[in-house]
This record gives C-alpha cells, structure tokens and sequence, in this order.
C-alpha cells in the first residue's frame, strides 16, 4: 500500500498500511504511532451544530486518542479512514 497522508490544520496523519502516525499535535510528547495490530476501532461522529466533528482512534482503551476537526479536515481524513478500513480497523461514522 502506498503511504496515505491528510493535513489537519498544524497535524498530519500517515498510514503506511500497517501504522497510523501523528505528527504536529499540540506539543513534541503529542506525537504518536498506532500499529493496526493494537487498533481496535476508530470512532467518527458528527457534524455537530457547529459542523465539528470528533475522531477518536481506540488502541488499547488506556490510550483513546481524540480530536475535533473541521469539514474540511474530515474530508482530507477520509482516504485514512478508508484505508484503515482496508487493513482490517473498524471504522464507526455517528454510531
């Protein structure tokens, strides 16, 4: 799989196919890699009544990782979104 990449304002997310990186989170500790392996979901909601919606990647339940993005950045999320869903990482939109 080619690496697949989307621009969150100050983030970026890449999947390679077998591991999600963050980069650009709101300090240098912020920034994290998730393999699939230890991905047990990745829950999508919104938009909310000020069109926000909220991602939350689920690895082990300890370490739920979460934030808010714009329609414009769930947009660019969406190729992630579909080729986590390819690697097998159960993607909920509004559950």
């Amino acid at each position: 799989m080619d690496l697949v990449e989307a621009q969150l304002d100050a983030r970026v997310l890449q999947f390679d196919g077998r591991v999600l990186e963050l980069f650009g989170g709101l300090s240098a500790t912020s920034d994290w890699r998730r393999h699939t392996a230890f991905m047990a979901a990745v829950v999508v909601t919104g938009p909310d009544k000020r069109r926000a919606w909220s991602v939350a990647f689920q690895p082990p339940q300890q370490l739920i990782t979460s934030f808010r993005l714009s329609e414009a950045e769930f947009q660019a999320l969406q190729p992630i979104l579909e080729a986590l869903q390819t690697a097998g990482v159960q993607v909920s939109i509004n559950p």
